[in-house]
């Protein structure tokens, strides 16, 4: 309940306000209209998170979505970007596709996670990235 009280609460909140770098907030016309596309998509992905039947398709949608971000934070920025610029941009993602159960999706997610070598994984990065936003 207090999540969904903070979700309600930030639901007007501005991506400056959730500490989207102001590099990430500059918009051409085709960046732009290229990171609107980007970000509908990675909200989508997210949204689809509760009709996911296992673990690994909820890891390999969360991937998805972030990755999807980062392309978004890199074509803002003109260049690659690191955790700084993607957390903050991922939490807005995460904070529009208004996921109720969010919370406790990543920390069942984090435990089916036994295995080392998928921290170190796509899959397991964006997990980290998901927990950090």
């Amino acid at each position: 309940q207090a999540y969904s009280a903070q979700l309600h609460a930030l639901r007007h909140a501005s991506p400056a306000e959730l500490g989207v770098p102001p590099a990430l907030l500059r918009h051409s016309t085709d960046a732009s209209r290229a990171g609107r596309e980007t970000y509908r998509t990675a909200v989508a992905l997210l949204r689809g998170l509760p009709s996911c039947v296992s673990y690994r398709a909820q890891l390999n949608a969360i991937a998805e979505a972030c990755e999807e971000t980062c392309a978004l934070a890199a074509g803002l920025a003109g260049s690659p970007v690191g955790a700084d610029e993607l957390v903050p941009t991922f939490a807005v993602v995460l904070l529009h596709a208004r996921l109720s159960h969010l919370p406790s999706t990543l920390l069942l997610l984090a435990d089916a996670l036994a295995d080392e070598a998928l921290w170190k994984s796509r899959k397991g990065y964006a997990l980290v990235s998901a927990h950090a936003a």
